[in-house]
């Protein structure tokens, strides 16, 4: 399979998303990771970091060799960048990029799936963790912008009725990656378009998906309720909001733009 990323982009255009037989393949060539595998060895070999040592026994819903493969994971990202031992909400940000580097088959001791993780916080989410431990309001403020730019409604009856408002709900859904408003599927096919798009494309398919649901939105009238429909995973037409991320990409005027370098431009 020769790959370059104007046939990808066809591909995606033409089909909505990667051959899940691929999708690994794909996504690093998309990351062009560098495949250090003895840097990678070094920290692996230090075994599991203090921080995530007792997370199998805490995951007992989970297969072992997944729990496993999750602390290992986490604990090679924790020697590599300390602070992350302290990000109480990675391993749900880790957890599904985990669960594809198993199901693609990448054997422990391969770098690959650390390699892919560390990219994807390296250039998606560094901006972050800037005034961590406390949530990039700086950042969150622009998305909230961005909302209100383009649906000045659902941003004004959010920020009126949830705690939080729209800086708190973005982030809820954001530290997660989004993983808990998608099913499986369409998570990974979100990420296919994301890598293929950018970094800033996720803040647009946030903006977009929220967008979409405004009329449910606007219908909920308290935090328990809201969190009420959204353990639902509502469903949403993906295709369609992965065209309207697009398209309010092309229609955000400079000034309203998000970086995921600590807020954009000022």
């Amino acid at each position: 399979m020769t790959l370059n990323r104007d046939r990808l982009r066809s591909m995606l255009d033409t089909f909505g998303e990667f051959p899940a037989k691929y999708r690994v393949l794909v996504w690093d060539f998309l990351l062009e990771l560098p495949h250090n595998s003895r840097a990678y060895t070094q920290l692996a070999t230090r075994g599991l970091h203090p921080s995530f040592r007792d997370l199998p026994d805490k995951t007992p819903g989970l297969p072992r060799q997944l729990s496993l493969r999750l602390a290992t994971t986490l604990s090679a990202l924790a020697y590599w960048c300390p602070l992350f031992a302290e990000v109480r909400f990675l391993p749900d940000l880790v957890f599904p990029f985990v669960k594809v580097g198993v199901a693609a088959g990448i054997p422990q001791g391969n770098e690959t799936l650390f390699e892919l993780i560390a990219t994807i916080l390296s250039n998606w989410t560094s901006g972050w963790f800037q005034t961590f431990p406390h949530p990039p309001l700086k950042l969150l403020s622009r998305v909230e912008n961005l909302i209100e730019f383009h649906d000045p409604g659902i941003t004004k009856h959010v920020n009126n009725t949830f705690r939080g408002g729209m800086v708190g709900f973005a982030w809820q859904h954001l530290s997660s990656l989004l993983t808990g408003v998608l099913q499986r599927p369409e998570w990974l096919r979100l990420w296919d378009h994301a890598l293929i798009a950018g970094p800033e494309f996720l803040y647009h398919f946030f903006a977009a998906w929220v967008i979409h649901h405004k009329r449910d939105l606007i219908r909920i009238s308290s935090d328990a309720k809201l969190a009420d429909w959204l353990s639902l995973c509502p469903p949403i037409d993906l295709t369609r909001v992965l065209k309207e991320a697009y398209d309010l990409g092309l229609k955000t005027p400079a000034v309203y733009r998000v970086s995921d370098q600590g807020g954009g431009e000022e």
